[in-house]
């Protein structure tokens, strides 16, 4: 699979059909495989926080989830197929489970958050099997979660313990675990629990669905958008620059 470097990471260039291949082989082998979103904060992230690019480095495949992204591969000469966003995706990736009886296991959000997306899945899409744990833990908890996500040997394993934390966490505990394929997640289980809104389909279509996530949380979110995004295109810029020189 061919990819392109944004910031010096590699993102593939996969549709949602050549990253349900990959899934399926890690699932198939039991390879812990690590798959894993890239999008203009993270590539931000990947700069100056070392477990964010690590995890990016050490990922199987790296997806993109971000218009931002697919802006940046057109203005290095490149192209990107598609964005691939885990927060609509899911719904069609677990009808996909349910075909291939692969189960899923939830790391990440509340506790009401998760027991809501987990009953969400079992309801909706059995048989499928999904089992959960909150994502507020501590130190002291982190063996005990081990022996239960172990204990389920999930086929998918979702991370959702936000950015950089849950790059921390898969790259400390990943050799440790009895998984099919690894898959940060962010927000996904709040957005299947439906704790959290979705932009209208109008904005995920055009590339603006960042606006509306800046509407839903501007005290949270104004310097990751308004700073981050122009910062993300300056780095850009200055790829586009350097390799230019080199060639």
């Amino acid at each position: 699979m061919s990819s392109v470097r944004v910031l010096d990471i590699p993102v593939e260039r996969c549709t949602r059909k050549d990253l349900l291949a990959h899934i399926q082989q890690s699932v198939e082998t039991k390879g812990a495989h690590l798959i894993t979103y890239v999008n203009a904060h993270v590539a931000n992230l990947s700069r100056t926080n070392a477990s964010v690019r690590d995890c990016l480095l050490a990922s199987n495949v790296r997806y993109c989830d971000g218009e931002g992204v697919r802006l940046a591969a057109r203005i290095l000469g490149k192209s990107i197929p598609e964005r691939i966003a885990l927060t609509h995706w899911i719904w069609d990736l677990a009808e996909w489970c349910t075909e291939n009886r692969y189960s899923i296991f939830l790391l990440g959000a509340s506790t009401t958050s998760v027991s809501r997306a987990v009953s969400r899945l079992n309801e909706e899409f059995a048989p499928i099997t999904t089992a959960g744990h909150h994502g507020y833990f501590d130190a002291t908890e982190n063996d005990h979660i081990l022996e239960k996500i172990n204990a389920a040997s999930p086929d998918l394993l979702f991370v959702g313990l936000g950015l950089p934390r849950q790059a921390e966490w898969i790259m400390a505990n990943r050799k440790m675990l009895n998984v099919g394929a690894i898959i940060p997640c962010g927000m996904m289980i709040d957005y299947l629990a439906g704790t959290a809104s979705v932009a209208p389909r109008w904005m995920q279509q055009t590339g603006t669905e960042w606006l509306y996530r800046l509407s839903q949380e501007p005290g949270r979110l104004w310097s990751r958008y308004l700073i981050g995004n122009l910062l993300f295109f300056w780095r850009v810029l200055l790829q586009l620059i350097k390799e230019g020189k080199q060639q």
